[in-house]
């Protein structure tokens, strides 16, 4: 039997993909100005968000007292998200972007090759499938704006 997501879990999350829909919105709809905000506001907290993911894997490990062997792994990889972003986002916006869509995806599939490692329960993968899909999607509208 699967635990069910926690709440906050749920509230926190898809609260957190709130200001990829704004972003993306408001580079779609708003002026050109605005346009030109959205699109600064929502990739930097792309990288935020990208940055985030990755430390969750640190913040497991932390947390995991057991001698694991996948310790060593995770805590490199908690790492990389974060000296990656920083230079996506000198980009031009374009290739930021894409960049930026590109990480998403790659930190989606780590979170899944740990899920199936059985190091994150059921409901965060089905949590984060969700919620990656948002933030790519939402990117994507940033893109084509």
């Amino acid at each position: 039997m699967s635990t069910p997501t926690p709440k906050i879990a749920l509230a926190l999350g898809w609260g957190g993909v709130l200001p990829f829909m704004g972003a993306a919105a408001i580079k779609t709809w708003g002026s050109p100005v605005m346009a030109i905000y959205a699109l600064s506001l929502g990739t930097i907290y792309a990288g935020v968000i990208i940055c985030f993911i990755g430390a969750l894997h640190w913040g497991a490990v932390v947390h995991d007292h057991s001698p694991k062997p996948h310790k060593t792994w995770r805590y490199i990889w908690s790492v990389l998200p974060a000296l990656a972003v920083v230079p996506v986002l000198i980009l031009s916006p374009q290739l930021r972007i894409s960049f930026l869509i590109i990480g998403l995806l790659i930190c989606w599939g780590v979170d899944f090759y740990a899920y199936r490692k059985g190091l994150w329960p059921k409901w965060f993968m089905q949590l984060r499938h969700g919620l990656t899909t948002v933030a790519v999607l939402s990117l994507i509208v940033m893109y084509n704006a």
